[in-house]
């Protein structure tokens, strides 16, 4: 996976890069959370992982769902991360410690 961020968006000076590997196969979704010092990155391996957005360094790892998962994002505060996956299902993980704190299931595609 490479990320990379700027905060200074008409000048490629203030660009930060950072290169892991975070998954086997195919990643689907990465983000960052609002404070900037977490990514998280999920995808074909049905695992959510979390980075220090400066030094790369895993913070968690969790088989979030039983099926490849397709997107994950942070909620406003950065408390939980919320996770969708082909197994039709989303939930909703605390941060810290990385502990499922909900799920909702569906019939349907979610």
């Amino acid at each position: 996976m490479f990320v990379v961020c700027s905060r200074n968006k008409s000048s490629l000076k203030s660009l930060s890069r950072l290169v892991v590997q975070p998954h086997q196969g195919s990643i689907y979704s990465a983000c960052f959370s609002h404070d900037g010092t977490k990514i998280a990155s999920c995808g074909s391996s049905k695992t959510l992982r979390v980075f220090k957005s400066t030094s790369g360094e895993k913070l968690l790892e969790i088989q979030a769902h039983d099926d490849e998962v397709l997107c994950c994002a942070f909620s406003p505060d950065d408390r939980l991360l919320a996770t969708c996956s082909s197994d039709r299902k989303v939930k909703y993980l605390c941060c810290v410690p990385g502990l499922e704190c909900g799920a909702w299931d569906s019939d349907e595609d979610v």
